[in-house]
Order: structure tokens, then sequence, then C-alpha cells
């Protein structure tokens, strides 16, 4: 994607987020049914903005476009929460006052971006080691044929101090070549580390469907006349959301420090494709 297209995207994300962040510190002004339904309009037109970026993404993904990346179920869900935000009832509202609101909102839109961030790393690079073992040998059995065809030749004039010399340059030339970077550790590197972000995605959409599920229950129990055991459930519901929703957060946190630390493997590993057989021999 162009470097214009990419400004106009970080934009559009970050209209949605300031709104997200005035909903989760939210005040009785913010919570005002006007006020909601300006903000869902905002966050419809720039989610329409959204979807024409990642139609074009798409466009440009070498093949067939991964299901496992697809975002178009986190776009959805976002639209979810801005139609909910025009609703005339006070439920809306008092969502929103308790801050439930932008917090859904915030964590609805981290998902996201870190969806568009594996397609743009993705298309950025690929994870493929391109120096093989295969022409490593060929390269190496390529330098002794030279390397031998010389020596004969020096055996000849000039003895047995020359074989030592060549001899100490052969065994050089094999630890370096032994000690030399290898593509294929970074390879299992990366792959490692992104079995750990699909895990760590896994984990967080289950703590946000049980969030959903224990919120639902609470919203049923406020709308009606409680007996002592349903407002006893009610209480203990509140504090498991509450701990429910500290753990999302965690989770957030966790799954971007993975991202960063598998960007930077990708890094190390393109800059190490792009180092030739002298370079990666010497370890410049």
């Amino acid at each position: 994607m162009p470097d214009a297209e990419q400004q106009d995207m970080k934009k559009t994300i970050q209209v949605i987020q300031d709104i997200a962040v005035m909903l989760t510190g939210a005040s009785e002004y913010v919570c005002e049914k006007r006020m909601l339904k300006r903000y869902s309009s905002d966050i419809e037109t720039n989610l329409d903005n959204l979807e024409t970026y990642l139609s074009r993404l798409k466009r440009s993904f070498p093949g067939k476009f991964p299901e496992a990346l697809n975002p178009d179920s986190l776009m959805a869900k976002l639209k979810e929460i801005a139609a909910s935000m025009k609703a005339d009832d006070s439920a809306i509202e008092a969502t929103c006052r308790a801050g439930d609101l932008g917090d859904e909102l915030f964590l609805g839109l981290k998902e996201l971006k870190a969806a568009l961030r594996d397609i743009s790393n993705i298309l950025g690079g690929k994870v493929v080691s391109t120096y093989s073992l295969a022409d490593r040998i060929m390269d190496l059995g390529g330098s002794f044929k030279s390397l031998f065809a010389g020596i004969s030749a020096f055996i000849s004039s000039i003895g047995k101090v020359i074989i030592a010399v060549v001899i100490v340059l052969i065994l050089s030339f094999v630890y370096l070549y032994v000690t030399m970077e290898s593509e294929d550790t970074l390879v299992a590197s990366v792959n490692n580390v992104l079995t750990s972000v699909q895990t760590q995605k896994d984990t967080l959409a289950k703590q946000r469907k049980e969030y959903e599920e224990i919120t639902a229950t609470i919203d049923r129990l406020k709308n009606k006349e409680l007996a002592r055991d349903e407002k006893i459930q009610l209480l203990n519901l509140s504090t498991e959301s509450q701990k429910m929703k500290e753990h999302i957060s965690e989770s957030v946190l966790l799954l971007e420090k993975r991202e960063k630390e598998l960007a930077d493997k990708k890094k190390s590993l393109e800059e190490l494709q792009k180092k030739t057989f002298i370079q990666k021999l010497f370890k410049r």
C-alpha cells in the first residue's frame, strides 16, 4: 500500500480511537443520546473508509487471501457497536456512563488494528528461507574444488610449508561455515512467535466472549426487580466483569508485545536474506 494510503488509514483509525477514549472516560454530556448518535455516524463513516482501504489491500495480496487474516468479522463487530449507539433506549446511555461502551469499542479497534498490521507485515515480506542447504553444499563444493586444484600446484613448487598453510585456511573456512548465520533458525523462530500470536488472539477472543456473556447477564438483572439471591448474583457478576476487563487489557498488551517481537524477527530475517554468502560467512 502506498505511504499516502497508509497515513490515511492511520488517521481514520485515530478518529475512531479518539471517540473510544472519550467514551471510556464518559461524562453525562458525552453519553447524551444526541452525542452518541453523532459519534455513531462518525464511526460508521470512518469504517466505510477502512473497508475501501481493506479492499485495496486484498487486491494487492499475492494469491488467495487467507481467511485467518480476514478482518471482516472485526469490522462487523465495530459496526454493531456503532449501530447500538443510535438506540433510543436508556440502556445504551447507562452502558456509556459505566465506561463499558468505550471499553468495548477500544478493544474491538485494537483487534482490528492487529489484523491490519498482520496483513501489512505479510505484504511487506515473505517468511521463507531463500538460501537452502543444497545451495550451501554446492558453494562449499565449488570452493573446495578450486582450493584443492591450487594445492596440487603448490605442492610441486613450494612444499610442505604451503600445505600446512592451506590446511589452516581450510580449517578456518570450515569453522566459519559451520558457525555462519542460519536463516533456518530465524525462520523457525518467526514461526514460533507467529504461533504464539495466534494463540494469544484465540485467548483474547475467548475472554471477550465471556465478558460479553457476563455483561449481558448483568444488564438483564439490572432491568428487573431482584430477589436477595439475585442481588448477590449481580454483585458477584459485577466483580467478575471488572476482573475480566482487566484480563482482557492484559491480553491486549501481551498481544501487542508478541506482534512487536514478530515484526522485529521478520526484519532480522529480511536483513539476513539480503546478505551475500561472504557477508554471512564473516558475520558482517
